[in-house]
C-alpha cells in the first residue's frame, strides 16, 4: 500500500483550490495526481 500523503501536501492542496487557483483536474496536474486532489479534496 502507498504511504499516506503528508500533512503539507494536503493543506497546499486545501489553500490552493479555496484561492481558486484552478480546477481540481488543473490541481491535480499541478500535484502530479488526481487520488491526492480528490481524496483531499472529499474529506
Amino acid at each position: 500500500m502507498p504511504a499516506p500523503y503528508s500533512q503539507d501536501i494536503r493543506q497546499r492542496v486545501v489553500d490552493a483550490y479555496k484561492a481558486k487557483l484552478g480546477s481540481q483536474q488543473q490541481l491535480a496536474e499541478r500535484f502530479q495526481g488526481v487520488l491526492i486532489v480528490r481524496s483531499t479534496l472529499d474529506t
